[in-house]
């Protein structure tokens, strides 16, 4: 688990310890026959660990310690333990807030920053991802055991976009979007395999990684200038014969 799990898992187990001796507090404030103990214990321990709703419980606890309130008043250590609870629930909305906005932020920032309203850079940023989604399913498709290479390039496209925020806003209808991606797709992908990251020692890429796949997306690119008359075939071997040095290099 990252800190943000462990942060999270024992704030939930304070969380239910305390509303736990809520809970029984209140019961021995009501002075309920022991039936009625166990009963009502089997139902929280099924409601907090069960039931596939959230908040479920601490809304029960909330209804519960009101009709207390309403028809009894209780003693010091009651009033303590309700303290504590509140302070806690108090902590996991703040931390609920401020994951929540920290998710708004990110989701933003992928889908485009501050320009996400500029229907213009939207639509644009939208045909520009058609293109990354269709060549990495290629390459998905292709080698479906192999992990898939989208969070190994997902930094590269988030920079450039970040980066490039103005020239996507001033694409036109004639814009060749494909190309301009498949560009990139194809530098950062070739940077990737010569950089030595997905190599397990030298010369020899990691047959557990997504070597393999941005190997076939670095065909595919190429494969795409030749069709399109972007690079002649002497360029484009001459391009792969650089890649395969630097594969063999490095490690």
């Amino acid at each position: 688990m990252d800190n943000k799990d462990v942060r999270n898992y024992y704030l939930g187990r304070i969380n239910n310890v305390l509303t736990s001796f809520l809970i029984l507090a209140l019961l021995i404030e009501w002075g309920l026959p022991i039936w009625a103990y166990i009963i009502i214990s089997i139902v929280a321990l099924l409601i907090y660990n069960v039931n596939p709703f959230p908040f479920v419980g601490e809304i029960a606890t909330l209804v519960f310690l009101i009709i207390s309130l309403v028809n009894n008043k209780l003693h010091t250590i009651t009033y303590i333990i309700m303290a504590l609870v509140f302070v806690v629930w108090l902590i996991m909305i703040i931390v609920l807030i401020m994951a929540g906005l920290k998710d708004i932020k990110n989701k933003t920032k992928k889908a485009g920053g501050k320009k996400i309203f500029n229907k213009k850079y939207k639509k644009n940023l939208d045909r520009f991802n058609f293109y990354i989604d269709e060549i990495m399913n290629k390459a998905d498709a292709k080698y479906p055991t192999s992990p898939s290479c989208k969070p190994v390039l997902q930094p590269y496209i988030d920079r450039l976009i970040e980066s490039s925020e103005s020239i996507i806003e001033g694409w036109d209808a004639n814009t060749d979007v494909e190309t301009i991606v498949v560009k990139n797709i194809y530098t950062a992908s070739a940077n990737i395999l010569s950089s030595g990251q997905l190599h397990v020692y030298r010369g020899m890429l990691d047959p557990m990684s997504c070597a393999y796949q941005l190997q076939f997306i670095v065909d595919e690119c190429l494969e795409y200038y030749r069709k399109n008359g972007i690079a002649t075939d002497e360029v484009i071997a001459e391009q792969k014969e650089i890649i395969r040095d630097n594969i063999r290099s490095m490690g």
